[in-house]
């Protein structure tokens, strides 16, 4: 260990020692603690409370679809429009500009 390494671990120390700590014995509310254990259940009522899926069947036929133009559109090294990117660079600038001088 170098003398920079050993300083900066001492200025770590002593800073994280003014830190506050949060009072953790207060983290439950006294109504939980004085009150009775939860019921226990199976794990399988559990799951059987879960709600379906939220991809429908139908989705199964538009996911492969966009899966497939994606990869189509990566093979061919995707469509780019540099006058559209150029004029988004353009507009980004400008609202840099903007907010700079404000």
């Amino acid at each position: 260990m170098t003398i920079k390494s050993v300083g900066i671990g001492a200025c770590f120390l002593v800073l994280s020692a003014c830190a506050e700590l949060p009072d953790l014995g207060r983290a439950v509310p006294p109504s939980e603690l004085s009150g009775p254990y939860p019921a226990l259940v199976p794990v399988e009522t559990l799951v059987s409370r879960t709600r379906s899926p939220r991809i429908e069947e139908g989705d199964q036929t538009a996911l492969s679809n966009r899966g497939a133009s994606l990869r189509a559109r990566a093979r061919s090294g995707g469509s780019v429009n540099q006058a559209e990117l150029d004029a988004r660079a353009a507009r980004l600038r400008a609202e840099a500009e903007r907010l700079r001088n404000l």
